[in-house]
Protein backbone atom coordinates (compact mmCIF):
# COMPACT_ATOMS: atom_id res chain seq x y z
CA UNK A 1 0.00 0.00 0.00
CA UNK A 2 1.22 3.24 -0.59
CA UNK A 3 0.69 4.77 2.49
CA UNK A 4 2.15 1.76 4.25
CA UNK A 5 5.95 2.57 2.15
CA UNK A 6 5.08 6.35 2.79
CA UNK A 7 4.73 5.49 6.72
CA UNK A 8 7.96 3.42 6.60
CA UNK A 9 9.58 5.67 4.72
CA UNK A 10 9.02 9.02 7.21
CA UNK A 11 9.74 6.30 9.98
CA UNK A 12 13.43 5.23 8.26
CA UNK A 13 14.29 9.02 8.01
CA UNK A 14 13.81 9.61 11.54
CA UNK A 15 15.75 6.81 12.58
CA UNK A 16 18.67 8.47 10.80
CA UNK A 17 18.32 11.52 11.69
CA UNK A 18 18.10 10.54 14.99
CA UNK A 19 21.71 8.57 14.86
CA UNK A 20 22.88 10.78 12.80
CA UNK A 21 22.61 14.16 15.19
CA UNK A 22 23.74 11.27 18.56
CA UNK A 23 26.92 10.53 16.60
CA UNK A 24 27.23 14.39 15.86
CA UNK A 25 26.91 15.07 19.51
CA UNK A 26 29.61 12.28 20.85
CA UNK A 27 32.17 13.88 18.13
CA UNK A 28 31.72 17.10 19.58
CA UNK A 29 31.53 15.85 23.58
CA UNK A 30 31.85 11.80 23.94
CA UNK A 31 30.77 12.51 27.96
CA UNK A 32 28.34 15.49 26.91
CA UNK A 33 26.56 16.59 30.47
CA UNK A 34 29.51 16.36 32.52
CA UNK A 35 32.21 19.26 33.32
CA UNK A 36 33.01 21.38 30.73
CA UNK A 37 36.37 22.71 32.35
CA UNK A 38 38.82 23.44 30.46
CA UNK A 39 41.72 21.61 32.47
CA UNK A 40 44.94 22.60 30.30
CA UNK A 41 47.38 20.47 27.95
CA UNK A 42 48.19 17.09 28.76
CA UNK A 43 51.64 16.34 30.02
CA UNK A 44 54.89 15.89 27.89
CA UNK A 45 54.70 12.50 25.96
CA UNK A 46 57.51 11.11 28.08
CA UNK A 47 55.08 10.66 31.03
CA UNK A 48 55.62 7.33 33.09
CA UNK A 49 53.02 5.00 34.68
CA UNK A 50 53.79 5.68 37.72
CA UNK A 51 53.25 9.11 36.93
CA UNK A 52 50.05 7.93 35.35
CA UNK A 53 48.88 6.08 38.82
CA UNK A 54 49.26 8.97 40.56
CA UNK A 55 46.32 10.91 38.89
CA UNK A 56 43.18 11.55 40.28
CA UNK A 57 40.64 8.86 39.42
CA UNK A 58 42.94 6.72 37.61
CA UNK A 59 41.62 3.38 39.55
CA UNK A 60 38.60 4.29 37.50
CA UNK A 61 40.29 4.89 34.41
CA UNK A 62 42.30 1.71 34.92
CA UNK A 63 39.23 -0.09 35.19
CA UNK A 64 37.73 0.97 32.08
CA UNK A 65 40.91 0.21 30.55
CA UNK A 66 40.91 -3.18 31.42
CA UNK A 67 37.13 -3.69 29.99
CA UNK A 68 37.89 -2.23 26.96
CA UNK A 69 41.25 -4.57 26.83
CA UNK A 70 43.73 -1.38 25.63
CA UNK A 71 47.25 -3.02 25.89
CA UNK A 72 49.13 -1.96 28.67
CA UNK A 73 51.82 0.10 26.50
CA UNK A 74 49.10 2.33 25.46
CA UNK A 75 48.09 3.30 29.20
CA UNK A 76 50.09 6.06 29.42
CA UNK A 77 48.82 7.73 26.57
CA UNK A 78 45.04 7.15 27.31
CA UNK A 79 45.45 8.52 30.92
CA UNK A 80 47.21 11.69 29.41
CA UNK A 81 43.85 12.03 27.27
CA UNK A 82 41.79 11.54 30.26
CA UNK A 83 44.27 13.86 32.08
CA UNK A 84 43.53 16.75 29.56
CA UNK A 85 40.01 16.22 29.70
CA UNK A 86 38.47 14.09 32.73
CA UNK A 87 35.38 13.95 30.77
CA UNK A 88 36.64 11.15 28.44
CA UNK A 89 35.15 7.87 28.84
CA UNK A 90 36.79 5.00 27.35
CA UNK A 91 33.53 3.40 26.80
CA UNK A 92 31.31 6.01 25.95
CA UNK A 93 34.09 6.69 22.94
CA UNK A 94 33.97 3.23 21.58
CA UNK A 95 30.61 2.83 21.59
CA UNK A 96 30.31 6.02 19.52
CA UNK A 97 33.40 4.97 17.50
CA UNK A 98 31.36 2.21 16.33
CA UNK A 99 28.22 3.97 15.45
CA UNK A 100 30.34 6.18 13.28
CA UNK A 101 32.13 3.14 11.73
CA UNK A 102 28.56 2.07 10.89
CA UNK A 103 27.18 5.22 9.66
CA UNK A 104 30.34 6.48 7.46
CA UNK A 105 30.50 3.13 6.16
CA UNK A 106 26.30 3.01 5.03
CA UNK A 107 27.09 6.36 4.33
CA UNK A 108 29.94 6.02 1.52
CA UNK A 109 27.96 3.44 -0.09
CA UNK A 110 24.86 5.38 -0.45
CA UNK A 111 27.01 8.60 -1.69
CA UNK A 112 25.85 10.34 1.34
CA UNK A 113 28.06 13.31 1.48
CA UNK A 114 25.92 15.38 4.17
CA UNK A 115 26.28 12.69 6.36
CA UNK A 116 30.05 11.81 5.78
CA UNK A 117 31.32 15.40 5.95
CA UNK A 118 31.00 16.54 9.91
CA UNK A 119 32.59 12.91 10.66
CA UNK A 120 35.84 13.23 8.54
CA UNK A 121 38.56 15.27 8.34
CA UNK A 122 39.35 17.65 5.43
CA UNK A 123 41.73 14.84 3.65
CA UNK A 124 39.64 11.84 4.20
CA UNK A 125 36.62 13.37 3.09
CA UNK A 126 37.94 14.60 -0.33
CA UNK A 127 39.18 10.57 -1.12
CA UNK A 128 35.53 9.45 0.15
CA UNK A 129 34.55 12.07 -2.21
CA UNK A 130 36.65 11.27 -5.37
CA UNK A 131 35.66 7.28 -5.14
CA UNK A 132 32.02 8.72 -5.16
CA UNK A 133 32.41 10.76 -7.82
CA UNK A 134 34.46 8.06 -9.94
CA UNK A 135 31.76 5.26 -9.03
CA UNK A 136 29.06 8.08 -9.90
CA UNK A 137 30.72 8.60 -13.47
CA UNK A 138 30.53 4.68 -14.11
CA UNK A 139 26.89 4.92 -13.15
CA UNK A 140 27.34 2.55 -10.47
CA UNK A 141 25.21 1.99 -6.88
CA UNK A 142 26.67 0.29 -3.70
CA UNK A 143 24.51 -1.46 -0.70
CA UNK A 144 26.35 -2.04 2.35
CA UNK A 145 24.13 -4.05 5.22
CA UNK A 146 26.22 -4.72 8.24
CA UNK A 147 25.11 -8.11 10.04
CA UNK A 148 27.21 -7.84 13.42
CA UNK A 149 29.72 -5.25 14.22
CA UNK A 150 32.66 -6.88 16.83
CA UNK A 151 33.63 -4.65 19.96
CA UNK A 152 36.00 -2.41 19.04
CA UNK A 153 39.16 -2.01 20.34
CA UNK A 154 42.12 -0.03 21.06
CA UNK A 155 45.23 -0.73 18.61
CA UNK A 156 46.75 2.11 19.48
CA UNK A 157 47.13 6.00 20.86
CA UNK A 158 49.54 8.68 20.64
CA UNK A 159 50.00 12.47 21.64
CA UNK A 160 51.76 15.24 19.58
CA UNK A 161 51.57 18.38 17.47
CA UNK A 162 48.73 19.37 19.71
CA UNK A 163 46.55 15.94 18.56
CA UNK A 164 45.44 13.23 20.75
CA UNK A 165 44.86 10.08 18.59
CA UNK A 166 43.40 6.80 19.16
CA UNK A 167 43.70 4.11 16.56
CA UNK A 168 40.67 1.42 16.76
CA UNK A 169 40.44 -1.87 15.27
CA UNK A 170 36.73 -2.81 13.99
CA UNK A 171 35.70 -6.15 12.71
CA UNK A 172 32.48 -6.75 10.76
CA UNK A 173 30.47 -8.92 9.05
CA UNK A 174 28.36 -7.10 5.71
CA UNK A 175 26.88 -7.84 2.77
CA UNK A 176 28.58 -5.28 0.10
CA UNK A 177 27.18 -5.19 -3.08
CA UNK A 178 28.12 -3.33 -6.55
CA UNK A 179 25.66 -2.76 -9.02
CA UNK A 180 26.02 -1.37 -12.54
CA UNK A 181 22.76 1.37 -14.66
CA UNK A 182 20.93 -2.01 -15.39
CA UNK A 183 21.16 -2.71 -11.44
CA UNK A 184 23.24 -5.74 -12.40
CA UNK A 185 25.47 -7.43 -9.34
CA UNK A 186 29.31 -6.39 -10.59
CA UNK A 187 31.06 -6.73 -7.24
CA UNK A 188 29.95 -8.42 -3.82
CA UNK A 189 26.69 -9.84 -3.50
CA UNK A 190 23.71 -9.64 -1.66
CA UNK A 191 23.71 -12.83 -0.02
CA UNK A 192 27.35 -13.68 0.55
CA UNK A 193 28.49 -11.98 3.71
CA UNK A 194 32.31 -10.84 4.02
CA UNK A 195 34.74 -10.50 7.02
CA UNK A 196 36.49 -7.20 7.28
CA UNK A 197 38.88 -6.07 9.47
CA UNK A 198 39.41 -2.34 9.39
CA UNK A 199 41.31 0.38 11.50
CA UNK A 200 40.61 3.75 11.65
CA UNK A 201 42.61 6.86 13.41
CA UNK A 202 40.31 9.74 15.31
CA UNK A 203 41.87 12.61 16.52
CA UNK A 204 41.34 15.63 18.17
CA UNK A 205 42.92 18.81 19.18
CA UNK A 206 44.42 18.52 22.76
CA UNK A 207 43.36 21.43 25.55
CA UNK A 208 40.14 22.11 23.51
CA UNK A 209 37.49 23.17 25.18
CA UNK A 210 34.58 21.94 22.70
CA UNK A 211 37.19 19.06 21.27
CA UNK A 212 35.69 17.03 18.38
CA UNK A 213 36.59 13.32 17.76
CA UNK A 214 37.35 13.31 13.90
CA UNK A 215 38.25 9.96 11.29
CA UNK A 216 41.67 10.68 10.03
CA UNK A 217 42.75 8.03 8.41
CA UNK A 218 41.00 4.75 7.25
CA UNK A 219 42.85 1.14 6.56
CA UNK A 220 41.54 -1.92 5.30
CA UNK A 221 43.61 -4.45 7.37
CA UNK A 222 41.61 -7.42 5.89
CA UNK A 223 38.55 -8.44 3.82
CA UNK A 224 37.13 -11.34 1.84
CA UNK A 225 35.18 -8.60 -0.24
CA UNK A 226 36.63 -7.26 -3.28
CA UNK A 227 37.17 -3.99 -3.06
CA UNK A 228 36.58 -3.24 0.42
CA UNK A 229 33.86 -1.08 2.02
CA UNK A 230 35.15 2.23 2.42
CA UNK A 231 38.77 3.29 0.52
CA UNK A 232 41.96 3.02 2.63
CA UNK A 233 42.91 6.31 3.44
CA UNK A 234 46.39 7.34 4.94
CA UNK A 235 46.67 9.95 7.84
CA UNK A 236 48.61 13.20 7.48
CA UNK A 237 48.64 17.01 8.45
CA UNK A 238 45.46 18.39 6.65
Amino acid sequence: MPHETDASALIWLVWMVWIYWGIRNWLKNPSAGEDTENHGPAPANGATARVTAAMPGFPALKEEMARAAVPSRLAAFVAQIRQADPRFNLHDFLDGAAAAYEAVTIAFAAGDRQTLKPLLSGAVYDAFDAAIVEREARGETMDVIFSRIDKPEIDDSSIGDGLATLTVRFTSDLFRTTYDMQRKVIEGSPTAQARVCDTWVFARPQGSRDPAWQVMATNIVATNAAPPATPAVERCCA
